[in-house]
């Protein structure tokens, strides 16, 4: 009995993601092999209309990692002057599952797409 509450905490942990890491999540997924660093915060910028901090990225990125939501790859330099290597990272499995039980609340019927609140008022 205790193994399987402690199993059914652990995957409780693992599947809690906050807006922002939905966020990085959804970007990763929709980026593939040129999800690395520069091309995230960008991506991420233009999506939340602000600037996206290097830190606050990293510190995210990092967190979902520890949850086995993404991994990180290392590739090869690009093949210019001064080319570097980049941490490319992908979409695992329980980060792919958090997206789909994200998209299905958001695309069920009359969720987050209110006509009107409880006062009438409709929404633009």
């Amino acid at each position: 009995m205790q193994s399987t509450i402690t199993h059914t905490l652990a995957e409780a942990e693992v599947h809690e993601v906050g807006s922002f890491e939905l966020k990085l999540l959804a970007t990763i997924n929709k980026l593939k092999e040129q999800s690395w660093g520069s091309k995230l915060q960008a991506e991420l910028s233009q999506l939340l209309g602000r600037d996206v901090a290097v830190g606050q990225l990293y510190l995210a990125l990092s967190k979902l990692e520890k949850k086995g939501m993404i991994s990180a790859e290392i590739k090869d330099p690009e093949p210019v002057r001064g080319g570097r290597s980049k941490k490319v990272f992908r979409l695992e499995t329980p980060g792919a599952r958090a997206l789909a039980r994200t998209a299905a609340i958001v695309n069920a019927p009359g969720v987050l797409r209110p006509m009107e609140n409880y006062h009438g008022e409709t929404a633009t």
